[in-house]
C-alpha cells in the first residue's frame, strides 16, 4: 500500500489516521497525549520496524526525572536556556549532538561516536570545558541517550527540563536547527565522512547568518553580547 503512494499521499494518510485517533482519544494538551496503537496490519509492521531501530543502549532508565518544563516560552526570554538533541546519520550508525540556546539561537554541533548516555555525557563534558558556556536550564526529549542527567546538571549545577512524551514541539527552536542542518547534511548521510572541520563550518553558517525570528541579528553577535553580560555582572560582583 505504501509503497504505490507518493509522499503527499502518505502524509494525508497519516494525518487522517491520526485525525481519527485524536477524535476518540481527546485529550487537554500534550502531557495525557497516549502512546497511538492501531490494529491493522500494517501498522504493526510499522511499529515492529521502529522497535527494531532502538538500540538496547538508547532504551536505559532515565531515572528520576525533574519536573517536565510547564512554560517553556518563558525560557525563550531568558537566558543561558538550552535545549539539547541528536541526529542519527546513516543506518543508524553515526550521530551529531546539537544544543541550542533558545534567546539567542546560538547552535553547538559535535559529532558523537554513538548515542549512549554516557558519551552524551562525556561529550557535554568536553563542550563545558572547551567553552566554558553558561547554562541555567537544559531541555531534552525522554530519550535514553539523556539517562545521565541528574550527574550532567549536578555536575554544572543547572536544572534538567524534559518534553512532554511525543511532544517534539516543545523543542521547538531544536527541532527547527536540525532541519537547518539537515540541509547541509541530508538524512542517509553518513558522518562518519564528514570531518570535525566541515562540521564547525555548518555551526558557523549558522550562527553567522541573519535570523528573521532575531529581527535580522546574527546569533553569534547576540551570543557575544550575551555572554559579555555575564562578564560584567562577575566583575560587579567581585
Amino acid at each position: 500500500m505504501i509503497s504505490n503512494l507518493i509522499p503527499a499521499h502518505i502524509t494525508s494518510w497519516l494525518i487522517q489516521v491520526r485525525s481519527i485517533y485524536r477524535e476518540q482519544h481527546q485529550v487537554a494538551d500534550c502531557k495525557s497525549y497516549p502512546v497511538m496503537e492501531m490494529d491493522f496490519p500494517i501498522a504493526k509492521k510499522i511499529r515492529k520496524q521502529l522497535k527494531s531501530m532502538v538500540k538496547a543502549s538508547d532504551t536505559g532508565y532515565l531515572g528520576p526525572m525533574p519536573a517536565v518544563a510547564e512554560n517553556l516560552a518563558l525560557f525563550a526570554k531568558r537566558r543561558w536556556n538550552w535545549e539539547i538533541d541528536t541526529i542519527f546519520g546513516k543506518d543508524q550508525k553515526s550521530f551529531l549532538l546539537t544544543i541550542v540556546e533558545m534567546r539567542t539561537k546560538y547552535t553547538i554541533i559535535r559529532k558523537i561516536a554513538n548515542k549512549e548516555s554516557a558519551t552524551v555525557k562525556a561529550e557535554i563534558d568536553k563542550i563545558m570545558a572547551e567553552t566554558g558556556i553558561v547554562i541555567k536550564t537544559m531541555t531534552s526529549d525522554n530519550g535514553g541517550e539523556f539517562a545521565e542527567h541528574a550527574a550532567i546538571s549536578k555536575a554544572y549545577n543547572f536544572d534538567w527540563y524534559f518534553c512532554h512524551p511525543f511532544c517534539s514541539g516543545e523543542r521547538g527552536l531544536n527541532e527547527n536547527t536540525n532541519g537547518l542542518i539537515r540541509d547541509f547534511l541530508p538524512k542517509g548521510t553518513d558522518f562518519n565522512l564528514i570531518s570535525d572541520e566541515e562540521i564547525l563550518e555548518i555551526q558557523n553558517n549558522l550562527n553567522r547568518r541573519p535570523r528573521k525570528a532575531l529581527k535580522f541579528k546574527r546569533p553569534v553577535y547576540l551570543f557575544v553580547e550575551l555572554w559579555a553580560e555575564a562578564v560584567n555582572q562577575n566583575h560587579q560582583q567581585t
